[in-house]
């Protein structure tokens, strides 16, 4: 894992895997997009719910990195790995095809998706291509990319996943925690994890983006000093 599992579940929040690039999602999208164009070109002044897949799809890209995609990819379910697929065709970069070459076989019912993302990568959406893909499904999801270009991308701090070498650390914490609770009872324990480097790693993404997004040792500081 390269970031939080909580951080990863925001950033895909909302995404509907099982209808991601199918043709009633796919039209319904193109559909709210011609409907209220003048809404979506304005954005992120202004928004519509009907223009949701969008926006949601937009928190998603300006998160991808390559080392999310490998998180979505490969370290949950096959709902993350969908949804890290579609992500993947909206914003396709050459670093992604490793990735997703290897995650083909790794959910046969989403591997249209996977496909999808490689044919994007390659601009090639012919019938009877290299990746099987269907003509109209990429050609309705290249008109979405090419809405989504348009558009302001917008910045998705995330937090990375402790090292090796804090995990130790943190263990200890949460024993010593554990130990406080035991002999003093659940509010010197809740005291004693507030503002501590547990309580970074523990806290949701809405939470911590609240706090301005603050790396660990500024988290730390901020609450006094306090650390693993």
């Amino acid at each position: 894992m390269h970031y939080l599992s909580q951080d990863l579940a925001w950033v895909i929040d909302g995404l509907p895997p099982l209808a991601l690039a199918k043709p009633h999602f796919l039209a319904a999208m193109l559909a709210a997009g011609e409907e209220h164009a003048l809404v979506l070109a304005e954005y992120p002044q202004a928004r519509h719910e009907d223009l949701e897949a969008y926006y949601l799809s937009l928190r998603g890209i300006g998160a991808l990195d390559e080392d999310l995609l490998h998180d979505l990819l490969f370290a949950h379910s096959f709902r993350e790995l969908a949804c890290g697929a579609w992500l993947a065709a909206l914003a396709p970069q050459p670093s992604y095809r490793r990735h997703l070459l290897e995650a083909r076989d790794r959910a046969p019912h989403q591997q249209y998706l996977v496909d999808l993302a490689l044919a994007m990568l390659d601009g090639d959406g012919r019938n009877g291509g290299e990746w099987p893909c269907d003509a109209q499904t990429f050609a309705d999801t290249r008109r979405i990319r090419t809405a989504l270009d348009a558009l302001p991308r917008p910045a998705v701090p995330l937090r990375r996943a402790p090292a090796p070498s804090l995990q130790q650390r943190l263990q200890e914490e949460d024993q010593r925690i554990r130990e406080l609770y035991r002999r003093e009872g659940s509010a010197a324990a809740l005291a004693a994890m507030s503002g501590s480097a547990t309580a970074f790693y523990r806290m949701d993404y809405p939470a911590w983006h609240r706090l301005g997004c603050p790396g660990l040792e500024e988290f730390l500081a901020g609450q006094g000093g306090r650390d693993a």
